[in-house]
């Protein structure tokens, strides 16, 4: 298992989701079973084969670590 430093007195920050298809809303669930996903801004790009790559922002949690 890995662990992340935070910097001292720092926290990370909530946000709340956008509305997904029902689509997205597989690729999210099947990613999180897969990690132990932190509060991060998350899009979705459609592929040509109209499968859908998730991708995650950390720039939040980098900003702190």
């Amino acid at each position: 298992d890995y662990t992340i430093e935070l910097e001292k007195d720092t926290t990370i920050s909530f946000r709340l989701l956008y509305n997904l298809s029902l689509k997205e809303l597989k690729v999210l669930r099947d990613y999180i079973a897969e990690v132990n996903l932190v509060s991060v801004l998350i899009l979705f790009i459609s592929k040509k084969n109209s499968s859908l790559q998730l991708y995650v922002n950390y720039r939040g949690l980098n900003k702190i670590t």
